[in-house]
């Protein structure tokens, strides 16, 4: 009878799978994808219960670039603190494109979502059928709220593009910067000077634009402020970034808090993503150490002023990275690949509408309510 059962096993093995291999990182099944999910529209998934929330005055909005389970996990068991059990409410984000062939997103179809509320589809910068989609930041500054843009690489890369510009593609990085230029944000930090040139000077001038590329320098005045401190992307966190991110998110909360009708702030820890990519742990430990750091002060901030919303999250996971104990000393981090993975992402929430977040919900859903956050307070 064992034997026969055994048989029947290896025969479903064998024919119910369409490839079945092993290989360095394991036992390997290729399975149909059984949930149907409209890619176009907001998939019919777990979502909080349609309630009136408490509408925040103001948002922070980090985003963990490539972050997910795997990158907290490793972090809560390697470093000291763990700032992100003071969030209030936490839930899952799926993060899959508009296309219809794929489930594994970029930063520019991740981003898109999350800044517009609509899918869109890779490498697509808040555009679709060749329309560009308002974000969440325009909305703002259309309500005279005062906005920002915070990123520790370029700032022309896909996810503050995301938020600032829209185009058919993440890779015309000199469109994007003239974007950003001519947009009404109020203050921009992180790289990119390789793109910065004469013809952008009298741009940049015209648009009430200050330029700066040492960030001692920066004056919180009623110019427009935009800091390039760095060719590309900013050193690591363990090379000693400077500007840290805490430092140009205390610079940028100065200058926009001082707007009564409130601001909207996105940062971006974008070398959480990077660090996955390069399969690097030690990479991972330091930036994520870096968000924590970046978390700690933003929930202290949002306790002094309880009318700030803080949202954390990610706009897809890299690495699929996980984490075992291969002997008494030392966390052992595997990974499935260097690129990005269609595995959930966490999201994390404090103040008022914080509830909101908390839910399985996709990307879409999480720009939509940030949209609404911003509307609905203007008419509060």
């Amino acid at each position: 009878m064992k034997k026969t059962i055994l048989l029947i096993v290896s025969v479903i093995l064998v024919t119910g799978c369409s490839s079945l291999k092993y290989n360095k990182h394991g036992l390997y099944f290729k399975i149909p994808i059984s949930h149907v999910i409209p890619k176009n529209n907001n998939p019919k998934i777990l979502k909080s219960q349609s309630v009136d929330f408490e509408i925040p005055k103001s948002i922070i909005f980090i985003i963990a670039d490539g972050a997910g389970i795997g990158h907290y996990t490793a972090h809560y068991y390697s470093n000291q603190t763990f700032s992100f059990d003071d969030f209030e409410h936490i839930g899952l984000q799926t993060t899959h494109p508009a296309n219809q062939d794929r489930i594994v997103t970029d930063s520019a179809a991740g981003g898109s979502a999350l800044a517009t509320g609509e899918k869109v589809e890779r490498k697509s910068v808040s555009m679709k059928n060749d329309i560009a989609l308002k974000s969440v930041v325009g909305w703002a500054e259309h309500f005279g709220m005062s906005t920002g843009l915070i990123t520790t690489t370029k700032v022309n890369h896909a996810t503050p593009a995301a938020f600032g510009s829209s185009t058919n593609s993440r890779y015309n990085y000199d469109d994007i910067f003239l974007q950003l230029l001519l947009s009404d944000i109020d203050i921009i930090l992180g790289g990119g000077t390789k793109y910065w040139n004469d013809t952008f000077v009298k741009i940049a001038k015209d648009n009430n634009a200050l330029v700066y590329f040492d960030f001692k320098d920066i004056k919180i005045d009623d110019d427009r402020v935009i800091g390039l401190f760095a060719d590309d992307f900013l050193d690591l966190k363990y090379e000693n970034r400077y500007p840290t991110t805490i430092e140009m998110t205390k610079v940028a909360l100065e200058k926009l808090e001082q707007n009564e009708s409130g601001f909207f702030l996105m940062v971006e820890e974008s070398q959480t993503d990077w660090a996955g990519h390069v399969n690097n742990a030690t990479y991972i430990k330091n930036e994520m150490q870096s968000l924590d750091d970046l978390v700690k002060y933003c929930l202290e901030y949002q306790s002094k002023n309880p009318e700030v919303l803080v949202v954390l999250t990610a706009d897809h996971e890299t690495g699929g990275i996980a984490v075992y104990d291969e002997d008494a000393d030392n966390l052992n981090i595997q990974y499935i690949d260097s690129h990005h993975s269609a595995n959930m992402v966490p999201i994390f929430a404090s103040g008022p509408g914080a509830e909101a977040f908390d839910a399985i919900l996709d990307n879409s859903e999480i720009g939509k309510k940030l949209i609404q956050f911003v509307r609905d307070g203007e008419n509060e």
